[in-house]
């Protein structure tokens, strides 16, 4: 009975993406009515427009394959694809997939801060980050090759260094979602305070929910009664609060409006203080989901993002 359920839903679901273009009206509606997702539809706002200002600002070095590459937000963009894929297993009552594609939304957005944050240390040290010196960039991030510690291991999974059997266990202990942070929260005590503060329970708990054996915490899923479809909204917004919180802290002009730099492409005189305006969608990300589930955390964001931005509600 479940799987014909499952299969049922799914023919319906397909059958309303094909019939797409051919509804009427009134039965655009009522299918849009029937299968939406008003929560999935903000988190999905959110990273569409992460992924535009990330396209649009300075490229993040990368380096995969052992070839150097730019992110231009291509995490962000991934994540707008993987939230998708995040719907099915909503429909059907997937618990551990979600687990699986929530983990990589957020170690893909940790990745990418993380290199943001070598990036700008080494230009601070006046370390330029053209190719040439790709290799003093990581140096300036006290990499060595003991493959002894775990930054040591996060450089030979950057330049993507051939290891051997043991270093290759060693190195699935140290590439962690639990590490990046670890290394963003040193070098942003902000950062760490605020997570402490606001979100440590949080936090702690989408952890251990993102688990290397999310399969396997199928059976606990079984026998807890829980109710499946309200656990993938609740963490999937949680996921976001922590990704939204972390990006406000480190690179806070990914939430800035498209106002001022409108104005600035049509050769206008941008509005005052409008370099300052978070895009709408955070502004209600912040109103519907923030506030109720952490009072503070908005002001706290507003008063030490480093880019001024007006992350209160005015």
């Amino acid at each position: 009975m479940i799987i014909d359920g499952i299969t049922n839903l799914m023919g319906e679901l397909s059958l309303y993406h094909k019939a797409h273009g051919r509804l009427s009206n009134s039965e655009l509606q009522e299918a849009h009515l029937k299968y939406a997702l008003p929560w999935l539809d903000d988190v999905q706002g959110v990273f569409d427009i992460l992924s535009s200002n990330a396209f649009s600002q300075v490229g993040i070095w990368v380096i995969k394959e052992s070839k150097i590459s730019l992110d231009h937000g291509r995490a962000f963009l991934s994540a707008t694809k993987t939230l998708h894929l995040i719907e099915h297993a909503y429909w059907l009552e997937d618990l551990p997939d979600t687990y699986l594609l929530l983990r990589r939304v957020l170690e893909s957005t940790l990745q990418y801060l993380f290199f943001s944050m070598i990036r700008e240390k080494a230009q601070s040290a006046g370390i330029d980050t053209n190719e040439e010196n790709i290799g003093k960039l990581f140096d300036y991030y006290d990499f060595d090759d003991s493959y002894n510690n775990d930054t040591s291991r996060m450089h030979y999974w950057a330049t993507n260094t051939p290891l051997d059997e043991q270093q290759k266990r060693q190195r699935r202990q140290s590439i962690s979602i639990s590490n990046y942070m670890k290394a963003l929260k040193e070098e942003y005590p902000l950062l760490k305070e605020c997570i402490s503060h606001f979100l440590p329970s949080t936090e702690e708990q989408l952890l251990e929910r993102m688990n290397d054996y999310v399969h396997g915490n199928s059976i606990d899923v079984h026998f807890s009664q829980t109710n499946v479809k309200e656990r993938i909204e609740e963490d999937t917004v949680l996921t976001t609060i922590l990704i939204v919180t972390y990006i406000t802290l480190i690179k806070p002009t990914l939430l800035r409006s498209d106002d001022y730099m409108s104005c600035m492409e049509a050769n206008l005189i941008p509005e005052e203080e409008s370099v300052y305006w978070i895009a709408p969608i955070f502004s209600d990300f912040f109103s519907s989901y923030v506030d109720p589930k952490f009072p503070g955390l908005r002001g706290f964001l507003h008063e030490h993002n480093e880019a001024g931005m007006e992350i209160a509600e005015i």
